[in-house]
């Protein structure tokens, strides 16, 4: 269908209707009026949101903030929209990477952040799991103590003795102990 449209252009260009600068100025026109439609989707404005949050944390670590243009915010918006991310994880994603000592000294931009996100986010759940398995599984000083006498350690001596296999001569040379 394009084709024709091309095909008649050229022909209203050929019959001297319309002019190539014509053209180029009505081309011109359609390409803003497009570029204006794609930063007003919801994923661009929250991108846009998004990269300034960012940005205020890098320069609250005193680093040097970067540039929130076009192809930043395009970076923080292909986040949202191609590799599903929600708004409310990629800001606690922000937060979480801006206070972590060594994420926070490696993301620096939008790009950055949407090549390492899913990186910090496991690196983030492992933190959160070892953080979980010391404090809810009891250490070897909290667990109680259990006292056994000296007749029953001796009892058990005795049965592990007669449960123990002999080593087979000749077997010391053979693994050279």
């Amino acid at each position: 269908m394009t084709d024709i449209y091309k095909q008649a252009l050229c022909l209203f260009i050929q019959d001297g209707v319309l002019t190539l600068e014509q053209v180029q100025e009505k081309v011109q026109v359609v390409e803003s009026t497009l570029v204006e439609k794609t930063r007003q989707t919801p994923f661009w404005v929250a991108a846009e949101a998004l990269c300034n949050r960012l940005n205020d944390g890098i320069v609250a670590n005193h680093h040097r903030p970067f540039r929130v243009n076009v192809t930043s915010i395009g970076h923080m918006e292909k986040l949202l929209r191609i590799d599903k991310v929600s708004v409310e994880d990629a800001e606690a994603m922000i937060d979480w990477c801006l206070g972590h000592e060594f994420w926070g000294t490696v993301i620096f931009s939008p790009v950055k952040f949407r090549k390492h996100y899913f990186t910090m986010v496991a690196r983030r759940d492992e933190d959160n799991r070892r953080y979980d398995i010391r404090v809810n599984h009891p250490t070897m000083a909290s667990a109680p103590k259990v006292f056994i006498s000296e007749e029953e350690l001796a009892e058990q001596m005795r049965k592990r003795q007669q449960e123990a296999v002999p080593m087979p001569e000749g077997f010391r040379k053979m693994v050279r102990l």
